[in-house]
């Protein structure tokens, strides 16, 4: 949100919402959807694309390994311990399929901001952009979590991508992974297998980053484009459109009416996996933002990066982050 509004280089979507019903038009999106829109009480823009993360897992898998199917992990306890029971060897001891499967490319402070809520953290960054929350102890807890996992051998050491992952898991190279729900569409197409959703699993209490993207309208443009650009933004957010995107994508569809179109909810009755983001967001954070928002999350993946390869300790790599974070932001720190 920060490179929007600080220089300023979008219009106000909150001067543009009367137009459109207000108070009833801000209320039809889903809360969570709200927090990376806006600064103080201006809304700079309108969710459209939005994610939060989620477990997807194999059941057949499940299922053979003497689990539940309809049973995924609810705790961090019981993602080390299924995942234990899910990963498979060969007779050398080369693993055949990883019980859990985690992105350490990509969006690697994403994945970790949802381990780290799940473990107390109440957020990253402070509302003025201008610090962040790298080194402490709820971060420690999220990052051991994520390297005990590695310790069990139970998901991959080094390095797994982000963009693979969603057809690793199809193949059947993981039982279970997380990832966005933007990847739901392109697993229910290709998995040959019958597979569900669920919440990140909990540590202290259940969290996850939202993310994706949202519509803006730029400052320095013709008045009448605004207005046109309003009327797009109107056309593409209105709840039929949310339904459609949210079924031929997996993103959650962001108008709370979305879910009362026909169509919709005849589709979610059939694949119910596509409710599990939806509600998971009341316990859902605003995506780790800042100013200088690319370079403070490129600074804690870069770091996280480090800790999972091994190259640094958790202690080194969170300390790094912090300080790093720390100098870029220090330029916009009241003095």
């Amino acid at each position: 949100m920060w490179p929007s509004c600080s220089p300023p280089i979008c219009s106000p979507c909150s001067t543009w919402m009367p137009r459109s019903g207000g108070e009833r038009f801000r209320q039809d999106f889903f809360a969570a959807f709200w927090l990376n829109a806006r600064v103080g009480r201006t809304t700079y823009s309108i969710p459209f694309q939005r994610s939060t993360i989620i477990l997807y897992f194999n059941k057949e898998a499940f299922e053979r390994a003497g689990l539940d199917p309809n049973a995924p992990p609810k705790t961090w306890a019981e993602v080390e311990r299924d995942a234990q029971q899910l990963t498979l060897r060969d007779a050398s001891g080369d693993v055949t399929r990883w019980g859990v499967g985690i992105p350490t490319t990509g969006f690697t402070y994403w994945l970790f901001q949802g381990f780290a809520a799940e473990a107390g953290a109440r957020r990253l960054a402070n509302d003025d952009g201008t610090e962040v929350f790298f080194n402490t102890p709820p971060t420690h807890r999220a990052l051991d979590f994520w390297l005990r996992l590695q310790d069990m051998k139970v998901e991959p050491g080094n390095v797994t991508d982000w963009g693979t992952l969603p057809t690793q898991f199809v193949a059947g190279k993981f039982a279970m992974i997380y990832h966005s729900t933007g990847s739901l569409t392109f697993v229910r197409k290709n998995a040959g297998f019958p597979f569900g959703t669920a919440f990140m699993p909990a540590d202290k209490q259940y969290g996850t980053p939202t993310g994706g993207g949202n519509l803006y309208i730029f400052k320095n443009i013709p008045t009448e484009r605004k207005t046109a650009a309003w009327e797009f933004i109107q056309w593409m957010t209105a709840p039929q459109q949310a339904a459609r995107w949210s079924e031929a994508s997996g993103y959650v569809a962001v108008r709370r009416s979305a879910f009362s179109i026909r169509l919709y909810q005849d589709y979610t009755a059939q694949f119910p996996q596509a409710l599990v983001a939806r509600d998971q967001l009341p316990y859902a954070q605003a995506e780790l933002s800042s100013h200088n928002s690319a370079q403070v999350q490129k600074v804690l993946s870069d770091n996280l990066q480090s800790a999972l390869t091994r190259a640094k300790t958790a202690d080194q790599a969170l300390a790094a982050a912090q300080q790093q974070a720390d100098q870029i932001l220090s330029q916009f720190r009241k003095k």
